[in-house]
């Protein structure tokens, strides 16, 4: 039995974890490389799936970038989609994320020169053997500046093409719709506006928006995509049970200590103040460190941050660091980030989940994470590897945060 391009549907098949990223400003925004500091960023919807699905994608490929468009780059210094589906096959990932066609909908295209490039790109993507996903876009505010009822129709028009389309034809290759609009748009406007505080400029996504739609993509790959297990699962994966153990962390399941666990030391940012506490985990992974927090005004916050172990470490390595989080009884609160610094000749670090303070907004509810820090190489003889846990709120609240199942790593050499 033949598909397109000679590939066999394959339904929900299980497939492997590697994901292709392609799009416009709305995908490109979940992630920034500038050398020495990486960010997932938490104004980023695919960083939010990674992180609320468990980390079942590792995304080895973002070719999304800003102002591109499905059809045509006239006039834009976007990438088209096809040419980042092709660099996206040649990145060797199992899995594709797609989303986009605003840019399209303001420069004027017509729907049928818009879909045409849409089918090729899928059509591309299911004969170089990648599981879709293809996803619906949120609409703009009608307070954006470039907002028309025809524009704002043509996108959604686009966006019931690409549930049709998919269902009729692409559906039996493994292409799933994530209707990511429908969880992101507020279904009571008369205009299809973005849910309160969903949109930091009336037509990106900030924190919030971005959560719904991480939500959404997270639920959706649940039903498809196999877990992949990676958090410390026993007391004895640490560096000080045996140097053979890969976790470089001495108490990453926060076994020993007391209020404050041992290898740790809590912080205040700004205002913010916790009472912290060792709680058993009721799945039997050690304990949580509790930390009960409270917040006075916007910028308050409280850090959790390991011991210095740069002595465990060579220049060269590769690292990351990444743990178990869960959120609860929120007010206020911005974000929950984690940073890894790993310092030598220069200092770097890298951020899951990273929280912009200027145009983030408080989150909606509580929420259970893993999350996990982009990796980087130590430059130069290390001084400094720290693995933090931080927290920001946007006025006064508090929050009940509990981390767990800790590690640093090394990323294993081939």
């Amino acid at each position: 039995m033949s598909g397109i391009g000679g590939v066999v549907p394959v339904g929900a098949a299980v497939r492997n974890n590697l994901l292709a990223v392609v799009g416009d400003s709305f995908s490109s925004q979940s992630y920034f490389d500038g050398t020495d500091f990486i960010y997932n960023n938490a104004d980023g919807f695919v960083p939010w799936a990674c992180a609320l699905s468990g980390q079942r994608m590792t995304v080895v490929s973002w070719t999304a970038r800003g102002n591109s468009r499905v059809s045509a780059d006239a006039g834009s210094p976007g990438v088209r989609f096809d040419i980042q589906v092709q660099q996206a096959i040649a990145s060797g990932a199992d899995n594709l994320l797609i989303m986009g066609g605003v840019n399209d909908c303001f420069a004027g295209f017509p729907l049928a020169q818009i879909t045409g490039a849409y089918d090729a790109c899928l059509q591309a993507a299911i004969g170089a053997g990648m599981r879709v996903w293809a996803c619906t876009q949120p609409t703009m505010n009608s307070s954006f500046g470039s907002y028309t009822v025809a524009i704002q129709a043509k996108l959604l028009a686009l966006n019931e093409w690409l549930r049709q389309r998919v269902a009729s034809t692409y559906a039996k290759y493994g292409v799933t719709v994530v209707d990511i609009a429908a969880a992101a748009v507020d279904a009571s406007s008369a205009t299809a506006n973005w849910r309160t505080s969903g949109s930091q400029d009336n037509l990106h996504p900030r924190a919030v928006g971005a959560y719904y739609m991480g939500k959404e993509l997270a639920r959706v790959w649940s039903l498809f995509a196999q877990e992949v297990p990676q958090l410390p699962s026993s007391n004895a994966d640490n560096y000080g049970y045996s140097t053979a153990c890969t976790n470089y962390l001495d108490n990453g399941l926060f076994v020993n200590g007391a209020g404050t666990a041992t290898g740790f030391t809590g912080s205040v940012i700004v205002g913010g103040l916790s009472t912290n506490s060792l709680v058993a985990r009721s799945d039997g992974f050690g304990n949580s460190q509790r930390m009960v927090q409270t917040s006075a005004a916007n910028n308050d916050g409280y850090r959790l941050a390991s011991s210095n172990y740069a002595s465990r470490f060579s220049a060269g390595d590769t690292v990351y660091a990444q743990c178990l989080v869960d959120v609860s009884a929120i007010t206020a609160l911005r974000g929950v980030q984690m940073q890894l610094v790993a310092s030598g000749t220069t200092t770097r670090a890298a951020y899951d989940l990273f929280v912009d303070t200027t145009n983030d907004a408080a989150l909606p509810e509580g929420f259970t994470v893993v999350l996990r820090t982009p990796p980087i190489q130590i430059v130069g003889t290390p001084v400094t590897v720290v693995a933090r846990v931080d927290s920001n709120y946007s006025g006064a609240g508090g929050a009940t945060i509990d981390v767990s199942r800790m590690a640093i790593r090394k990323v294993a050499s081939a």
